[in-house]
């Protein structure tokens, strides 16, 4: 989350950030926390076998392609924030459904 914060997209300041309170305050806590979210998640998709491995970066390409198009849609529709943008079914389901290879 450091790596982050100090990137080019979130850093317009000279001074670095080196500890989670800089993080927190550069990014804010909620985004911080939805960061810490999608790094587990992505963390999580860890293949034992050649097979599971295809199919779980299948489920992580979608995903990824329905979360950019849902921050689309947010910020151009609604007024949410682009991170706030999510489906009205349970992320947990979701993921299972996608898994399976059925649609919610």
């Amino acid at each position: 989350m450091i790596k982050m914060a100090n990137s080019p997209m979130f850093s317009r300041a000279t001074r670095a950030i080196d500890d989670l309170s800089g993080v927190l305050s550069r990014l804010g806590v909620e985004y911080a926390a939805n960061l810490t979210t999608g790094l587990a998640m992505q963390q999580m998709f860890q293949a034992t076998s050649e097979v599971v491995d295809r199919k779980l970066r299948s489920v992580w390409a979608k995903a990824t392609e329905i979360a950019a198009i849902s921050g689309v849609l947010a910020k151009s529709f609604t007024s949410l924030r682009p991170d706030q943008a999510r489906s009205p079914v349970s992320p947990t389901v979701s993921a299972t459904h996608a898994l399976l290879g059925r649609t919610p």
